[in-house]
């Protein structure tokens, strides 16, 4: 079985403004992507929402965003993610949730980067194989910089399909009305010109928004790309934006009545710093 990765490129790609790629940096000034974000306002407030591991990267680095070409250090008050499991693997983590609030003086140094308004998400969607989504995100493999590099330029990646069979859902031990999960065969993807290529690989991608292409031609945030199956199920995996603005509303809850109600989500975070 063949995909494609990006059927309505021009309209898909109106979209990279509302991605913001995250970097690690090394002891040889050696930028990495480590993740994708999405950056959102709620009632003021500026944020990114990204996977929860792409975070837990903060541990090794800090974390780095592209202002001007440059690389900047990510500037944040506070942040919060789902816990490790008691497993203490962050693998085993099915929801894998972070949220990031932009320090006030930094949060306009996104000049470039457009902020999702709530009014753009689909905060309630459930999941159908008669729907399509697209992932997005900046793949790490086609993003590669040294700091001496100038200026960043940066590609990103997507990759369109409809949702995978409810019973796939249930095998992986999640929910349509939680997350979104779509077929993906790294080996065999179709490009705009309909042949067969391999994709790149997903390292970078996650944290990425996954748009759902609603029935009157709008594209609306439904989920956070934070998974990919490699094996028996060959899937990509995002968490469902409920999960996300329940985050918020639960660190912060002065912004509850500025998201939309939700009705199918409910989540455990914990506070973290960003230094």
């Amino acid at each position: 079985m063949t995909q494609t990765h990006n059927p309505e490129a021009a309209k898909v790609f109106a979209f990279t403004n509302c991605l913001c790629a995250l970097f690690g940096v090394s002891d040889r000034d050696e930028a990495t992507l480590i993740g994708t974000a999405v950056p959102i306002e709620v009632a003021g407030n500026r944020f990114l929402l990204t996977a929860a591991h792409v975070l837990d990267n903060n541990s090794l680095s800090a974390l780095y965003v592209q202002i001007e070409g440059e690389l900047s250090a990510l500037l944040a008050t506070e942040a919060c993610k789902t816990p490790l499991p008691p497993s203490g693997s962050r693998e085993d983590d099915k929801v894998d949730v972070a949220c990031i609030r932009l320090d006030e003086p930094f949060r306009n140094s996104l000049a470039r980067v457009m902020f999702v308004d709530p009014k753009l998400i689909d905060v309630n969607h459930i999941a159908r194989t008669d729907h399509r989504y697209t992932f997005m995100g900046y793949p790490s493999s086609k993003n590669r910089f040294m700091l001496k590099k100038r200026p960043l330029r940066l590609t990103a990646w997507s990759y369109t399909s409809r949702s995978a069979l409810t019973q796939d859902y249930g095998q992986l031990g999640i929910s349509t009305a939680t997350h979104i999960c779509v077929p993906f065969d790294k080996e065999r993807v179709l490009d705009e010109s309909n042949q067969v290529i391999t994709a790149p690989d997903m390292y970078g991608m996650s944290g990425g928004p996954v748009w759902f292409h609603s029935t009157d031609g709008l594209f609306k945030l439904a989920a956070i790309g934070t998974d990919h199956k490699r094996r028996s199920c060959k899937v990509l995996i995002g968490t469902g934006i409920a999960v996300f603005a329940a985050a918020l509303a639960k660190q912060w809850p002065n912004l509850k009545d500025s998201l939309p109600p939700i009705r199918n989500a409910k989540i455990n975070v914990e506070c973290v710093s960003v230094p």
